[in-house]
């Protein structure tokens, strides 16, 4: 599975980068991991196959869910490590910030996906980044 162009160009806006995303990562735990470029290396995003699949889905048919939007605030967080940021605090909050941006470049922009962003993000606090101040 491949995540769409679309989606792709939207998050190049974010990381002012272009990579790659591989929508079959299945470390145990994880859902994501950032690679940004190392050398000779190009950066590359891992990420779990519904990750992939939900913003795709939502984009050729408009329909979205909760999970499309926790899906695209963790492909939007990816994206600003690709584009330097190294601090998961500040990376948490940009995604937040940017969420909707990038949602609206995707004609997504719905309560749903919000709703779904603000979910994940409360999960994500809540495993591991309790010390963060939002």
């Amino acid at each position: 599975m491949i995540l769409a162009p679309l989606i792709l160009a939207a998050l190049f806006t974010v990381s002012g980068q272009h990579f790659k995303v591989e929508c079959t990562y299945a470390a145990r735990g994880g859902i994501a991991i950032a690679y940004p470029a190392y050398k000779k290396l190009p950066a590359i995003v891992y990420v779990r196959p519904w990750i992939c699949r939900e913003p795709n889905r939502a984009v050729r048919s408009g329909h979205t869910t909760n999970r499309t939007g926790a899906a695209l605030l963790v492909l939007v967080h990816e994206s600003l490590h690709i584009g330097g940021l190294r601090d998961e605090c500040e990376t948490e909050a940009q995604a937040v910030r940017l969420l909707p941006t990038v949602a609206a470049r995707l004609g997504i922009n719905t309560p749903k996906v919000r709703k779904g962003a603000r979910v994940m993000h409360s999960r994500l606090v809540a495993a591991s980044l309790r010390h963060c101040t939002f």
